[in-house]
């Protein structure tokens, strides 16, 4: 399953993207600021997306691609 992950660099967020793709999850991380020490498998997104709104439709495009 692909799934994209708001606020990937943060405690909650980094937590659940390892989680995530170690159980064989295509995943989408998106973040402000740097993104370290994630699995390379991991799709790495840096965006300064600012509102729910934006993040929503960012996912989904995400979603869509590929």
């Amino acid at each position: 399953m692909k799934v994209v992950v708001a606020g990937a660099s943060g405690f909650v967020g980094a937590q659940l993207v390892r989680e995530l793709a170690g159980g064989a999850h295509d995943v989408v991380a998106l973040s402000r600021g740097p993104i370290a020490g994630l699995p390379p498998s991991v799709d790495r997104k840096s965006t300064r997306l600012n509102s729910s709104h934006l993040v929503i439709s960012y996912a989904v495009f995400c979603l869509k691609k590929k």
